[in-house]
């Protein structure tokens, strides 16, 4: 099971809860044997969180646009290590 490339696009889905039960039977599988995965998830879910809660406590919105940038070019690199490897 190649780690990580397929289940990356799915991870915002799995935290905004809009997979299916199977779906996220998988994944939760999938997290459980696999550290990477289960690391990068939380690290994903963590910056999200970050993001709502900036928002909510007024955040200036280049910070926020910053931070989007980044976790947008992380997540990209991420992909492209797991194609390559």
């Amino acid at each position: 099971m190649s780690c990580c490339e397929e289940y990356i696009p799915l991870m915002s889905d799995y935290i905004e809860g809009d997979l299916t039960p199977e779906e996220k039977k998988v994944i939760d599988e999938h997290f459980h044997d696999c550290e990477k995965c289960r690391n990068f998830f939380y690290s994903f879910k963590n910056s999200i969180q970050l993001i709502e809660y900036l928002e909510i406590n007024s955040c200036p919105q280049e910070v926020t646009d910053r931070l989007n940038k980044i976790l947008a070019e992380k997540r990209k690199d991420k992909q492209t290590k797991t194609k390559l490897s």
